[in-house]
């Protein structure tokens, strides 16, 4: 039996109580995460915010499984033969061709305010060319670091979309197993 991890991806987007405010995009990335398991889940806030979201559970993953061609494959919305990214280093990107899509949302609304938060440096370091007004790399440490930097990116009047990266899961996974059942 072949088993494979999947990465969590959630597009959010919602709206302010303020009618007259633009739509927003919010986008969790909780790395190595299977769905199977985030369903089972106790998520109370995140499924708050599914009520009135774009998601899926279902995703079919080609090509390769590690965190670096997944993210960019994500990003860019190419695959790996494509993006160039076959590894956690990032060499032989091509992110002038096939940019991140902040870049390309901003070829059409140039004045988009976009935000990242994230765990894991390299996501942050190596997906170039991704026209972040803000990037905030946040330290593997404390318990919510990256959710509370979220809430902060959050609470800007200009946001328009933030990306949010968690990759504990990704690490205990891979020290104690991806299954539903794990404790940790």
């Amino acid at each position: 039996m072949k088993i494979f991890y999947a990465t969590l991806f959630l597009l959010l987007t919602f709206q302010f109580s303020f009618s007259s405010q633009n739509r927003k995009v919010l986008i969790i990335g909780i790395d190595g995460t299977r769905s199977d398991a985030f369903q089972q889940a106790n998520t109370p806030h995140i499924d708050g915010l599914l009520a009135t979201s774009t998601y899926s559970y279902d995703s079919w993953h080609t090509g390769i499984t590690w965190s670096g061609p997944s993210w960019s494959t994500i990003l860019t919305g190419v695959n790996w033969n494509k993006h160039g990214v076959t590894s956690n280093a990032f060499t032989g990107s091509n992110f002038n061709q096939y940019p991140p899509f902040p870049t390309l949302a901003k070829q059409i609304k140039p004045n988009l305010y976009c935000s990242i938060v994230a765990e894991w440096d390299p996501l942050v370091d190596n997906i170039t060319n991704a026209s972040w007004n803000h990037a905030v790399k946040v330290p593997d440490t404390g318990n919510w670091p990256t959710a509370d930097s979220a809430v902060v990116e959050l609470q800007n009047p200009d946001i328009d979309l933030l990306f949010a990266y968690f990759d504990k899961v990704d690490v205990t996974g891979h020290t104690s197993t991806f299954s539903p059942s794990n404790p940790l």
